[in-house]
C-alpha cells in the first residue's frame, strides 16, 4: 500500500511538472508570434532566444524525474516563471491584461502543484516579480497601483485552488478505501459462499488480514452462556487458541453483554487484556458481535501491532464481514443439519429397528459389492417358532434383539450383516477365503457360550471370482439346510 501511494504521488509531481512545460511552451509560442506582430517589433535575435529558451525550459521540465525528487523541488518553477515574465515583458513588452493573466496562471498552477498556503507563502516573491517590470519607464501608475488588487487576487486564486486539489484528494482517498474495502469484503463473501462451516471461518480470517490487521479470531458463545470457544483463529497466540475459555476471558465477554462493538486504542492497559495478546504485541483491537435470528452466537475480533487507529471504515468493514460470516455460517449449519438428518433417515431407512442390524435394503448393497474371498454366511435360530408359541412373540423378539447385538460383536469393522428375513441372518466377512468355516465355528460356539433360548445353524459359503453374487447366497442358503436338516446346531460349508 505505501508502494502505491509513493507511486501515486510521484505520478502527481510529474503532472505538475508537464502542466508546467505548457506554460513555458505557451511563452516561447508567443515570443515566436511577437516576431509577426505589428510595429513595435522586438528584436529578432532576443525574440528567438526567449522563445528558444522557454521552449528549452518547458521540454525540462517535462523529462526532468519529479518523481525521484521531493515535492517542494517544484517550487523552482515560479521564480522561473517570474524571470520570464519580466524579459518577456522588458524585451517584447505586454499588454496590461496579458500581463495579469500570466501571474494567474501561475498562482493556479502553485494551487495544482503544492499544498495549501503555499500561494500565501509566496505572495511576497509575488508582489516583488509583480512590481519589478512595472517600475521601468513607459509604465503608469495605475499599473503600479495594480499590485494591491492582483496580490490578494493571486493568492485567493491559488489558495481556493489548492482547498479544491486538497478535497479532491481527500474525496479520491475516501472513495479508493471504500473501494478496496468492499473489493475485500467481495472476495470475502465469494469465499464463504460455501456450506462448509470450516471454510466460512477460514474465509472470515482471510478477509481481516486482508483489511490490514495483524491477528484475528471467530469465538463462538456456547449454549450456556457462560464460556465460548475460539472455532478459528488467525496470528494470535496458541494458548489463546484453547478450544474453551469462560466469557470472563479477553474481551469477547464484554462484547456479547453489550451487544456492540468495542473498540479499545490502548489494549495493553484495558483491564481485559488477554497477557498472551499483550505480550505478542498487539495494541489496538476490535471485537464486533455476530448477530442470528436476534441472539449474538459469536464475535468477530482483529487487533493491530501498531498505532494506527480503527477507523469509521475498519468499523464498517467488520460489522459488514460479521454479517457476511453469521449470513453464511447460519446456512452452513443449516446444511449440516439437514445433511444429518437425512443422512439419519438414510441409515434409519437401511436398519431393522428390532436388531438393530441392516435390513433387507442394506443387505443387497452389500451384496451389490461383494468380491472373490469374501464369505456370506446365513444364519438361522433353530425352534425359533417353538420361543414364540410357548412366550409369545415378545420374548421371540426379545431373543432377535439379543442376537443383533451378538452379532454386532463378532463382526470386524470391515464386515456386515443383516436381518435377511424373520429369523435369518446374512453376514459378509469380508476377505477371509478359506478360513470362512472356522469364523463360523467360532461364532456359533460363542452363541452356544451365552447359554440362549435356541442354537443356530449356519450355512457358509466363499464368493468366488467369476460368480454372481445372488448364486453364492444361494450356495450359502443350500449349505444353511443342510445344517438344519441334518441335527441343527451346526455350520455347513458349501461346496467349493
Amino acid at each position: 500500500m505505501m508502494t502505491r501511494m509513493t507511486r501515486t504521488l510521484g505520478d502527481e509531481r510529474k503532472t505538475a511538472g508537464s502542466r508546467a512545460a505548457v506554460l513555458f511552451l505557451a511563452a516561447g509560442l508567443l515570443c515566436v508570434l511577437s516576431i509577426f506582430r505589428p510595429d513595435p517589433k522586438p528584436p529578432l535575435a532576443i525574440a528567438i532566444g526567449l522563445a528558444a529558451a522557454a521552449f528549452a525550459m518547458a521540454a525540462a521540465l517535462h523529462f526532468l524525474p519529479w518523481d525521484r525528487w521531493h515535492p517542494r523541488a517544484l517550487l523552482i518553477v515560479v521564480p522561473i516563471a517570474y524571470t520570464v515574465i519580466y524579459l518577456f515583458d522588458t524585451f517584447i513588452g505586454t499588454n496590461p491584461y496579458a500581463y495579469s493573466i500570466s501571474f494567474i496562471l501561475i498562482s493556479i498552477w502553485i494551487g495544482l502543484a503544492q499544498p495549501q498556503y503555499t500561494s500565501l507563502f509566496l505572495s511576497p516573491l509575488t508582489i516583488a516579480a509583480y512590481l519589478l517590470p512595472l517600475m521601468a519607464p513607459g509604465h503608469s501608475s495605475d499599473e503600479v497601483s495594480s499590485v494591491w488588487f492582483m496580490a490578494p487576487v493571486c493568492v485567493v486564486i491559488g489558495e481556493l485552488v489548492a482547498r479544491a486539489v486538497t478535497e479532491f484528494n481527500k474525496s479520491r482517498s475516501e472513495l479508493n478505501t471504500r473501494a478496496k474495502m468492499l473489493s475485500i469484503l467481495i472476495r470475502g463473501a465469494r469465499s464463504m459462499n460455501t456450506l462448509d462451516t470450516d471454510k466460512v471461518l477460514e474465509g472470515s480470517m482471510d478477509s481481516l488480514i486482508e483489511l490490514g490487521f495483524d491477528g484475528a479470531a471467530f469465538n463462538l458463545i456456547n449454549e450456556d452462556g457462560q464460556t465460548f470457544r475460539t472455532f478459528t483463529a488467525r496470528n494470535l497466540p496458541t494458548d489463546y487458541e484453547q478450544p474453551l475459555h469462560p466469557l470472563t476471558y479477553g474481551i469477547t465477554g464484554i462484547v456479547y453483554s453489550n451487544l456492540e462493538p468495542l473498540i479499545i486504542d490502548d489494549y495493553a492497559n484495558h483491564p481485559a487484556a488477554v497477557p498472551a495478546i499483550k505480550s505478542a504485541g498487539f495494541v489496538v483491537f476490535v471485537g464486533v458481535p455476530v448477530w442470528a435470528e436476534d441472539k449474538v452466537i459469536g464475535v468477530l475480533l482483529a487487533g493491530r501491532k501498531n498505532k494506527k487507529r480503527i477507523s469509521s471504515h475498519d468499523r464498517e468493514a467488520l460489522e459488514r464481514l460479521a454479517a457476511q460470516a453469521s449470513g453464511a455460517l447460519m446456512n452452513a449449519r443449516k446444511f449440516e443439519n439437514e445433511r444429518r438428518t437425512a443422512q439419519h433417515h438414510a441409515e434409519s431407512s437401511m436398519r431393522d429397528p428390532l436388531t438393530g442390524l441392516g435390513n433387507r435394503r442394506q443387505i443387497d448393497a452389500t451384496l451389490a459389492k461383494l468380491l472373490p474371498n469374501d464369505a456370506v454366511l446365513m444364519i438361522d435360530l433353530d425352534r425359533f417358532k417353538s420361543v414364540n408359541d410357548t412366550d409369545g412373540h415378545a420374548a421371540g423378539d426379545v431373543l432377535l434383539a439379543k442376537l443383533g447385538g451378538f452379532l454386532k460383536e463378532q463382526m470386524r469393522a470391515e464386515d456386515s450383516a443383516g436381518r435377511y428375513g424373520g429369523e435369518e441372518f446374512l453376514i459378509v466377512l469380508k476377505a477371509i477365503g478359506d478360513d470362512a468355516l472356522s469364523a463360523a465355528e467360532r461364532i456359533a460356539q460363542a452363541w452356544r457360550d451365552t447359554k440362549p433360548r435356541t442354537t443356530m445353524s449356519i450355512g457358509v459359503a466363499v464368493h468366488r471370482f467369476g460368480a454372481a453374487a445372488e448364486d453364492t447366497v444361494k450356495c450359502a442358503d443350500a449349505a444353511l439346510y443342510e445344517a438344519k436338516h441334518t441335527g441343527r446346531d451346526r455350520v455347513c460349508e458349501a461346496a467349493k
